[in-house]
């Protein structure tokens, strides 16, 4: 049993006896059951058949309102390499209230994004004494974009990475779809590996993510004129939004075999 003021959280391996013991405090104290762990105190869980899954999804983006920083764009590392902060970096802040807060909003981050823990670090202890270079420092860790994904065969993990992403994304989305697709590429590298051993996957991998957006955008079946081959309604459709007047014109000709080939010079 897990307590922290009036949220509780009741666990265990014997599903009748934890019913007991929330039965016996409802007779106790005013009590409601929300079932299956969701949520608790800005953590997000989700379960699948491996255990549980823990994330600060909601969290982030409630602290990147709260510092009006959303949609800015991402940096690619929390702090610049060999970087160190002193109490002489800037100007001291008139009113340190809000540093205090972000920072201390960011040591609770921590739990789940160990990759920030050293900057989260620094940025404590200046507390007493913040300056707008250790507000800098602070906003930048909200910045960063990190892949982290694990995988499982046969419910074991045989890979996993925790990593910055190799480029700068323009939104949170971008950010969690290219997890997102790094996550795909290795899993039909694994797959390919697989079949060399003569090992063969009767159903498609599943992949779980965390990120409605993502998964929203991963699964959209729109098509683009500039980067896909499209049935011919389908072309004629987007060849129609781009509200230009094209005018083809057909040129003929002779290949090696004189079969004729044809290419549309399009103008307009």
């Amino acid at each position: 049993m897990l307590v922290y003021v009036d949220d509780i959280i009741i666990t265990g391996n014997d599903v009748s006896q934890c019913n007991k013991i929330i039965h016996h405090l409802g007779t106790l104290f005013p009590m409601k059951d929300l079932g299956a762990l969701k949520k608790f105190l800005g953590l997000q869980v989700t379960r699948n058949f491996t255990g549980l899954f823990l994330c600060q999804t909601k969290y982030t983006i409630e602290l990147l309102q709260k510092c009006n920083l959303v949609g800015i764009k991402p940096c690619t590392y929390p702090s610049p390499a060999n970087f160190k902060l002193s109490a002489s970096n800037g100007d001291l802040l008139t009113d340190p209230t809000k540093y205090k807060s972000l920072v201390g909003s960011l040591q609770y981050l921590t739990w789940t994004r160990p990759d920030i823990s050293y900057e989260v670090n620094q940025i404590c202890q200046f507390m007493h004494v913040p300056t707008t270079t250790h507000l800098q420092v602070a906003k930048r860790v909200l910045r960063i974009s990190v892949s982290g994904y694990c995988i499982f065969f046969g419910g074991n993990p045989i890979s996993w990475s925790s990593k910055k992403q190799p480029i700068v994304p323009g939104s949170s989305i971008e950010a969690e779809y290219e997890s997102l697709a790094f996550t795909v590429a290795e899993v039909l590298w694994i797959c390919h590996i697989l079949k060399d051993l003569y090992i063969f996957i009767p159903t498609p991998p599943s992949i779980a993510c965390d990120n409605q957006s993502s998964i929203a955008l991963a699964s959209n079946p729109a098509a683009d004129i500039f980067t896909k081959g499209l049935s011919t309604p389908r072309f004629e459709f987007l060849k129609n939004k781009l509200k230009h007047n094209i005018i083809c014109k057909r040129v003929y000709y002779e290949s090696v075999n004189s079969v004729p080939l044809a290419l549309s010079v399009c103008t307009g």
